[in-house]
């Protein structure tokens, strides 16, 4: 089945799948550049790993279950444009823990990212 967003460019459901993977590579290509955050990219990545399962299958069983695992982990944290609604102190808070956490597996999502992008560069 074809999703709104397929439907509404007017893209082929292999158009869409290869627009989403560009999307992850360039967000990949952002992490390195400095120009995302970290676990803003996971869930970003992650997301886009959901929604099309061709791209899922298409890299490792474990990236894609590490990712999902951080992705989860980082739910209750103000990573993206919902920051706006959220009070300074809150923010400051959820900042340090995203910190903390960024800090401790850091090199892990790295990793992971690289091989992502590998796979799906394939």
């Amino acid at each position: 089945m074809s999703s709104t967003s397929e439907r509404s460019r007017g893209w082929s459901h292999g158009e869409y799948v290869e627009h989403r993977k560009r999307d992850v590579l360039q967000t990949v290509q952002q992490v390195e550049n400095g120009a995302v955050g970290l676990l803003l990219a996971v869930r970003e990545i992650n997301g886009a790993l959901h929604e099309v399962p061709e791209l899922e299958k298409r890299v490792r069983e474990a990236d894609f279950l590490f990712l999902t695992g951080v992705s989860s982990e980082c739910d209750e944290l103000p990573l993206g444009t919902e920051r706006q609604y959220w009070a300074p102190e809150s923010l400051r808070e959820k900042d340090l823990r995203a910190q903390f956490y960024e800090e401790r597996i850091r090199e892990d999502i790295l990793s992971a990212l690289a091989r992502i992008a590998d796979d799906l560069s394939k």
